[in-house]
């Protein structure tokens, strides 16, 4: 070889030669295009001009100083309209006695494949073919073979829709066949339907233009959970339209982060219109979820790091030695000072207080950078110079990317500190590592300090309310959702509402108000009836299990049997009485439930 190419790790050299067409994009330098291409995993390769490629076959005779570096593993990108197997070459004649320079393209092999109907097949060569004997298959290094689908399969229990496809909301993992992504999908009940490209979706609602592809559609709507909304399936709401779901590329996910950002979002359909009030009743609709927001937990408190670090942050970097465990804030510190290699700390929050030394900050190995509630707290090393200083929960000379919410020129460290403090959303910049200002990296000569919002000054709050007591079991202050039994009882005491349940066969609970007429309901079907939706509630007394002759259901006060209920875990204990259960909840500041 002349020397006149770089030889790159995972390339193949041609020297003088050269792939035409199928490009990605077009980068600076030659070096560029080696990083891009080794980025991007449907890249192939790249040329002297730093033109980045789909595929790096076939090529043609070019300059002498040309080089085209193709990856040494095979790669091969998706094409609509065509199922692809890599390192297979299948027997079919030829449709053209040429090879064509490119294979996407309306002058490439894909584009006159899709152009003649007896076309069923084109290689990553260049070239297409016309019927496909399947049963010869031969092991080709490096060759892609894209099968045309000339039209959607059939299966049972989905409805099939050609050139549609739904963006987005894609499941993990993509299925070899379509037969084995309709049976995927039918055992998956948050499986909405799937794609001729073997993608399971989460929702089979909108579907979009998509020229070669199949979209299958499971005939049972799949209306999957999603964190601080109760969904109903098969059914949208009227009402007033704030807002439409703005991200093409996961809608339904999209839809509820612009929900939660929206104090006046009520719920959204998966017809993706966000509403602030509703009109009449649910409107049936075989193939959507309409999802409504439950009210908003209270924010959690603030966290504090020392000086030079940032709580709950995981920053991306190579490891520098072993994990070290039991270690304190400061002794996590101290080992990244005293190791010359090691540039920043992670201390985690489990209970081994384990720690992480770490160098090559946002560029190593280690995952990505990204908030992230376990780590107790990121710390940048300190040195005798004294060059890394900042406030606590502050890091010197680095830069985040995120969403700008506000500037301010001029502000001491104090004042920026405390406009942030008081900005409802602020970091003075929201979205941490995902939003569309700035870029993380270390900017020693531009950034003083980076900080985390810390707690704003507040007035002393208000005593809590005082604790209310329900009877042995019976929950204080919570509805419970259910079919109703009868008609309501007024004027009924605790114990009167109670009886009323346990003469009632039909009844499995009862819920006793709290306003002045006592008024009480008898319920069944508990968490599966429809009068309302299990919520926390002051307007509610108590709700009580049924008692019986047999003993099964027996509670202390405050408390309920055989019931467990979603919410967040704060502490977990191995071995606890009723007694001591009850005592570790009324000590802890957070804990509402045990």
């Amino acid at each position: 070889m002349c020397g006149c190419c770089i030889q790159f790790p995972g390339y193949d050299i041609e020297f003088g030669w050269d792939h035409w067409g199928d490009d990605i994009v077009r980068v600076a330098n030659v070096a560029a295009a080696y990083a891009n291409c080794t980025a991007n995993p449907e890249c192939a390769g790249f040329n002297t001009d730093g033109w980045t490629k789909y595929f790096a076959t076939p090529t043609a005779a070019a300059t002498t100083r040309k080089c085209i570096w193709r990856k040494s593993s095979t790669v091969c990108p998706i094409i609509a309209g065509y199922w692809m197997t890599p390192n297979l070459l299948r027997k079919a004649p030829f449709i053209s006695n040429s090879t064509r320079r490119n294979v996407l393209g309306s002058s490439g092999a894909s584009g006159l494949c899709n152009a003649n109907k007896n076309c069923w097949a084109i290689s990553s060569d260049g070239r297409y073919w016309g019927a496909v004997d399947t049963s010869y298959n031969e092991t080709v290094p490096g060759m892609c073979w894209y099968d045309r689908i000339p039209s959607c399969l059939a299966f049972d229990g989905y409805t099939s829709f050609l050139d549609r496809d739904h963006f987005g909301d894609t499941l993990y993992g993509i299925s070899a066949t379509p037969a084995d992504a309709a049976e995927a999908c039918w055992a998956d009940p948050n499986c909405g339907g799937f794609n001729g490209l073997g993608e399971r979706k989460m929702y089979n609602n909108p579907t979009v233009n998509a020229v070669g592809v199949c979209f299958y559609r499971k005939n049972v709507t799949a209306c999957p959970p999603l964190p601080g909304y109760t969904v109903s399936r098969g059914v949208l709401r009227q009402g007033t339209i704030i807002n439409t779901a703005s991200d093409v590329t996961h809608p339904v996910e999209g839809a509820r982060v612009q929900c939660n950002d929206d104090s006046d979002c009520k719920g959204f359909g998966t017809d993706m219109t966000l509403l602030s009030e509703y009109t009449g009743a649910p409107i049936a609709s075989a193939t959507d979820c309409f999802y409504e927001k439950l009210p908003s937990p209270p924010p959690p408190p603030l966290r504090v790091a020392d000086g030079n670090c940032l709580p709950g942050v995981w920053f991306a970097g190579d490891a520098v030695g072993s994990p070290i465990t039991s270690a304190t804030k400061e002794e996590c510190r101290l080992a990244c000072d005293r190791n010359p290699s090691c540039t920043f700390s992670i201390r985690m929050s489990d209970a081994e207080g384990t720690c992480y030394l770490r160098r090559n900050v946002f560029e190593g190995g280690n995952g990505d950078s990204y908030v992230e509630e376990l780590v107790d707290q990121v710390c940048w090393r300190r040195n005798a110079t004294g060059d890394y200083t900042a406030d606590p929960n502050c890091i010197a000379r680095i830069d985040m990317n995120g969403d700008d919410l506000t500037s301010y020129v001029g502000l001491d460290r104090a004042a920026c500190q405390a406009a942030c403090a008081v900005h409802p959303r602020c970091y003075l910049k929201a979205s941490p590592f995902a939003g569309n200002a700035g870029v993380t990296t270390y900017m020693p000569t531009t950034i003083d300090q980076l900080c985390w919002k810390g707690p704003a000054p507040s007035p002393p709050p208000p005593p809590p309310p005082p604790v209310k007591v329900a009877d042995g079991n019976c929950l204080p202050g919570v509805w419970f959702a259910g079919d109703a039994v009868g008609s309501p009882i007024t004027s009924a005491t605790k114990e009167e509402c109670r009886l009323a349940c346990d003469r009632n066969p039909s009844c499995t609970f009862s819920i006793r108000m709290s306003d002045a007429e006592g008024t009480c309901y008898l319920r069944s079907n508990v968490f599966e009836g429809g009068n309302g939706i299990s919520v926390v509630t002051p307007l509610v007394d108590q709700v009580c299990w049924r008692r019986n002759a047999t003993g099964d259901y027996t509670a202390d006060p405050n408390c309920i049997a055989r019931i467990d209920m979603n919410g967040d875990d704060l502490a977990s204990y191995v071995g606890l009485d009723r007694a001591a259960c009850k005592a570790a909840c009324a000590t802890h500041p957070r804990l509402a439930q045990h």
